[in-house]
């Protein structure tokens, strides 16, 4: 009876240090002009105010829709998020088809991302001060388009561009790989890229659940994907000299 009277005593004394603030602001659409996608969202931080310590947390989800008049294949956006109590997070998000049929049809909306949860602790701040405006600011910097045109900065994608190439080599040694026996264990053979691994780890799944034949038909697809938009791209470029 002692130990739960104190309990509720110290309980008492640490609610009055708590403090909440919440703030719901829109998502400005920094693009350059000529961005393929329009995009809408808010977004609310979450301050959770003990002592001279905050805990800060967001939620939000990003739409876009695509208004460029054609299909995107690939795409890089930034994401910059920051509370009224500083900090934030740079959230990089990458999409891309180069290997597959799929692409973001005109006026086709879109989630770019949701809140994934999580908090930040930040130490040693002054309670009594108010804070600075909160940020939420997204930036497409980079997109492919179906018929091989391109928006942005390439040097953007050099993640993604680098990532290709590694799979793509892999993809021609699965294709080329004489008997079953060896594509499979080269099939097995890890990646040092994890983003180029990942990727092969699809095939790895397609061999597992419906054999090797398959597989060897899934490398084909993704290479004749590939081929082709990779063919649109230099076309476009040609053009454009």
């Amino acid at each position: 009876m002692i130990l739960r009277t104190a309990a509720c005593v110290l309980l008492c004394l640490a609610l009055p240090s708590l403090a909440q603030t919440v703030v719901t602001v829109p998502v400005t659409d920094s693009s350059a002009p000529g961005s393929p996608l329009q995009v809408k969202g808010d977004i609310t931080f979450t301050d959770q105010l003990s002592g001279n310590s905050v805990v800060s947390s967001s939620k939000y989800q990003l739409t876009a829709t695509n208004v460029s008049g054609k299909g995107i294949v690939c795409m890089v956006v930034r994401f910059r998020e920051s509370g009224s109590r500083g900090g934030g997070v740079l959230h990089t998000i990458q999409w891309d088809k180069f290997f597959g049929n799929e692409a973001i049809a005109p006026e086709k909306n879109v989630v770019l991302k949701r809140s994934s949860g999580g908090f930040q602790i930040k130490c040693c701040i002054n309670p009594l001060e108010a804070g600075v405006a909160p940020v939420a600011e997204v930036s497409v910097v980079y997109s492919e388009f179906t018929d091989g045109s391109t928006y942005g900065d390439k040097n953007e994608a050099a993640d993604i561009l680098a990532t290709r190439s590694l799979i793509v080599e892999r993809l021609h040694q699965l294709d080329a790989a004489e008997g079953d026996e060896v594509f499979v264990r080269l099939l097995a053979q890890k990646l040092k890229s994890d983003e180029a691994d990942g990727y092969i780890e699809r095939v790895r799944s397609v061999q597992k659940s419906g054999g090797t034949e398959a597989a060897r038909a899934q490398v084909r697809r993704d290479i004749d994907n590939a081929a082709k938009h990779l063919a649109a791209m230099q076309a476009a470029t040609a053009e454009s000299k």
